[in-house]
């Protein structure tokens, strides 16, 4: 399925650049980034109430996968404001949901790296 996306209700100017060579309109890298962003951490839409929800989840992705570098001073409010109004036609998660994805997405990248302990079902892991 792909990606359906609108910025018609953010603020243009953070979403689009003038080019140089050809004097043509092309969208940020910031913009470009917010919008595949809605797939990775469950979020379809950016409201003015959902803000620090999309600071909290932005922030874990980018900390725990570097999948993109967080901008000088992070994820604030101030930082996202001008992509309010944000959609796309990604599929939503609740935090609960996002928290297990991530946390199976973790357990799959070190699972590649490190082989993992047997679990015992009836001895605690720590003391």
């Amino acid at each position: 399925m792909s990606l359906n996306w609108n910025v018609s209700r953010c603020d243009q100017n953070a979403c689009w650049k003038m080019r140089e060579d050809t004097k043509e309109h092309e969208m940020t890298s910031t913009c470009h980034a917010l919008i595949w962003s809605t797939m990775v951490i469950g979020m379809n839409e950016m409201t003015e109430a959902n803000l620090p929800e999309w600071r909290y989840r932005l922030t874990m992705t980018a900390r725990l996968f570097k999948w993109t570098s967080e901008p000088e001073g992070g994820f604030t409010e101030s930082f996202l404001r001008p992509f309010v109004g944000l959609n796309s036609n990604a599929s939503t998660l609740t935090r609960r949901q996002f928290l297990d994805k991530t946390a199976a997405w973790l357990d799959r990248d070190l699972g590649t790296d490190v082989k993992r302990p047997a679990v015992s079902k009836t001895k605690p892991m720590c003391v």
